[in-house]
């Protein structure tokens, strides 16, 4: 659903004149983030993440509402906040994973490491390591050097 400009224009005005969030800007700039959220740039995306970047959108909006121009381009300010705060969202994604990538290496290492404490434990040589671990990376996929 399209805000007209002029009502959001409008909106802003009437707000900065009463010198707070009106509950009209508030339910007009929600519309046009959840209208950018539904556009086919985020087609495909969790809806759970669409509500994060929301939530994250919302709380970004009460804080820098007082920032919007009625004789600029409040549509595309709103829509840009949200755009930042879908690229925010992605950016803690990737390093979430990142993060839970190396701990999964780290303990995968130490398991090795073990493996290769108790193998040596039974008198086996440095061949006897290796071909184990060479045996390990083919099964799972992962590197590990010693």
């Amino acid at each position: 659903m399209r805000v007209d400009p002029t009502e959001l224009n409008a909106a802003i005005a009437e707000a900065k004149a009463a010198g707070r969030l009106t509950e009209r800007l508030a339910v007009l700039g929600m519309q046009v983030a959840r209208s950018y959220l539904s556009s086919e740039k985020f087609n495909g995306y969790p809806a759970a993440d669409r509500e994060d970047i929301f939530g994250a959108w919302s709380l970004r909006f009460v804080k820098t509402w007082r920032r919007l121009d009625p004789e600029g381009n409040p549509h595309a300010y709103i829509t840009t906040m949200v755009a930042n705060s879908w690229r925010m969202h992605e950016r803690s994604a990737q390093r979430r994973i990142r993060r839970e990538s190396a701990k999964a290496d780290a303990v995968y290492h130490e398991e090795m490491d073990r493996c290769a404490r108790f193998i040596r434990s039974y008198g086996a040589d440095e061949k006897d390591v290796l071909t184990v671990r060479e045996y390990t990376r083919k099964i799972t996929g992962r590197g590990y050097s010693a």
